[in-house]
């Protein structure tokens, strides 16, 4: 599901978007210049979404911890090789510093959902609101801005709420680092075929879910009690079978410690039912950072990182020796025959000597926290415009 936006942001967003794309292709026109693969990481004026992925593939993102039993979840995916991408919020995740450093180390990337969740689009318009916008992602980024792995620093909007007055105030401050806003395609919002609102909602009939709509009473006509962790679960794996690709939306905040919440209705459990199903399908999982539209704002690794290290290994190993041995050569038999013509008191065997010596020189190659309750989408139904 997509933002509602007003017509008057949604044509201040385009443009905003036009002008960025426009500086690029100008650069890229002039022949003098030469224009990098990627472009710089900065905030863009639009959400980013998953659809660049392949098919079969899935990115797991997680809003508004750490909680609890964040640690829990992380471990649970690093032992089924899942690296995934936790949108923290400032104000639990100081909270948990051993967490972050864990979650940096297992290949996990910790990421900015602002400092106390707070609906940018409503700060921005109160006083100081610009500088308030900023500094709700500048609180957060000095606690997690040490454990970003790579330095690829991502950014989600609570709420997804997020405007051309929002973009500009990021984007006019260093808090423009971050790439996003990140939005999902999966697990944003609960609906039923054709639109429908069952009273009483049927949740096997449901095509779509979302964690914190399954884990809370009282959101749409019908809705008079939790879903169980496995009702939930249903429902995850239909919209994922129907879309096959795209970015997850979860909250690891909701582990059944929180009320309503009951201990068999939780987002952490959900987990752990639904990757071994997925997995058995050869569903493959990535990171945020490595979905396309949002890696290509990231530099590339340099050349001799990661496997080209082990192939640049090779001809300087082999440089090396064939090297030692031709100096050998030079240094055994060149100078011998300079030696044999030439006084070694005179000049001349030292001006020998010395343009051997050349040789030598190296190759060159070289804690509490507080429960955030999520986001879901605004509409299709006005009991759908956020959790309470």
């Amino acid at each position: 599901m997509r933002l509602a936006l007003r017509p008057f942001a949604l044509c201040s967003l385009a443009i905003l978007a036009a002008a960025n794309a426009a500086v690029a292709l100008a650069a890229c026109s002039d022949s003098s210049s030469t224009c990098p693969e990627t472009t710089s990481a900065a905030v863009v004026a639009n959400d980013i979404y998953g659809q660049s992925l392949p098919a079969d593939t899935l990115a797991l993102t997680f809003d508004d911890g750490p909680g609890p039993r964040t640690e829990e979840l992380a471990d649970f995916l690093t032992a089924k090789g899942i690296k995934a991408t936790f949108f923290m919020v400032g104000k639990n995740a100081a909270n948990y510093p051993a967490l972050l450093a864990k979650l940096k180390a297992n290949g996990h990337l910790v990421a900015n959902h602002t400092q106390n969740h707070n609906d940018l689009t409503t700060v921005v318009n109160g006083a100081n609101g610009p500088a308030n916008v900023v500094n709700e992602l500048t609180l957060n980024d000095n606690i997690l801005a040490a454990n970003v792995d790579q330095n690829h620093f991502l950014f989600r909007a609570p709420y997804f709420a997020y405007n051309a007055n929002v973009y500009a105030a990021i984007h006019a401050s260093p808090m423009d680092k971050y790439v996003g806003p990140v939005r999902a395609d999966i697990g944003t919002f609960t609906s039923y075929p054709n639109g429908a609102s069952p009273n009483p909602e049927v949740p096997a009939n449901a095509v779509t879910a979302a964690d914190w709509d399954c884990w809370q009473t009282g959101q749409r006509p019908g809705d008079k009690t939790t879903w169980t962790t496995q009702q939930c679960v249903n429902i995850y794996l239909k919209e994922i079978r129907a879309q096959r690709r795209g970015i997850i939306l979860m909250h690891d905040i909701w582990d059944g410690t929180i009320a309503p919440s009951s201990p068999q209705s939780n987002t952490i459990d959900l987990v752990k039912a639904l990757v071994p199903v997925l997995q058995a399908e050869n569903f493959k999982f990535v990171r945020a950072d490595e979905v396309p539209d949002i890696a290509a704002y990231f530099p590339k690794p340099p050349v001799d990182a990661g496997v080209d290290a082990a192939r640049d290994a090779g001809p300087d190993a082999s440089d090396a020796g064939l090297d030692a041995a031709r100096d050998a050569a030079l240094d055994g038999a060149s100078d011998a025959a300079a030696d044999a013509t030439v006084s070694d008191a005179g000049p001349a065997d030292a001006a020998a000597d010395a343009t051997v010596a050349a040789d030598a020189s190296p190759p060159t190659d070289g804690g509490t926290f507080v429960p955030d309750a999520g986001e879901s989408n605004p509409g299709p139904k006005p009991a759908d415009a956020g959790c309470k």
